[in-house]
């Protein structure tokens, strides 16, 4: 069952049996892998309505064959913000959800969430498969990154302009730049950044980093 305070996200309507019940049978290993792969756009990311952002924010895009909640988060950097509406009843899927709500948490308890469900996950697939499980290289390399401020920083600017990891393309790099300092003035960004990592380090010197490693 997923759940956002009193909310239940899983909330459904069986439409084969005609009854109703507070969870769907959905893949957690799925699930992890998306909250690991989009971490820093999912706790920085403001809403946006690009095709990206709905892909990298709204858990129905998870897909591997599951029918997910109609479930999307935005960042406004201080909190996240849970919306969850119904989705379509159609022919060909055998649940409907049902939730309709808007629920806000802070980024500190929505990042303690995810990081548990993820450690959590991890920990099963260990004891199935006896080894190191994709899911567990994927969310090494994420922590790796939260733990170095320098980097935390220019994933968190990243985010903040709608660019997956290392993906701002080269022929973007001064455009890009204007914008990240552009968000750096705003003192309540920067005010979330100290809050979460309890640092901020030269900007000048991490845009200049930036530069550095997409030109090389």
């Amino acid at each position: 069952m997923i759940s956002a305070g009193p909310w239940r996200a899983t909330e459904v309507e069986d439409l084969l049996a005609k009854t109703v019940r507070p969870s769907a049978r959905l893949s957690a290993l799925r699930l992890a892998e998306w909250f690991a792969g989009n971490w820093w756009r999912l706790v920085w990311e403001p809403r946006s309505d690009s095709r990206s952002w709905r892909a990298s924010h709204g858990m129905n895009n998870v897909g591997y064959g599951y029918v997910w909640p109609s479930l999307s988060f935005s960042s406004d950097w201080q909190s996240i913000h849970i919306r969850s509406r119904p989705t379509t009843r159609w022919e060909a899927e055998p649940i409907r959800y049902l939730s309709h709500f808007d629920f806000s948490v802070s980024i500190g308890d929505f990042v303690d969430s995810i990081d548990d469900f993820i450690d959590g996950t991890i920990t099963r697939l260990f004891h199935v498969q006896n080894g190191v499980s994709q899911l567990s290289m994927l969310w090494d390399e994420v922590r790796e990154e939260r733990r170095d401020p320098g980097i935390s920083e220019l994933r968190i600017l990243e985010s903040c302009i709608g660019y997956d990891p290392d993906e701002v393309p080269d022929y973007h790099i001064e455009c890009v730049v204007a914008q990240l300092l552009a968000f750096s003035r705003r003192e309540y960004k920067l005010r979330a950044i100290r809050i979460h990592f309890g640092v901020f380090q030269d900007f000048n010197s991490t845009v200049a980093q930036r530069n550095a490693m997409l030109t090389s």
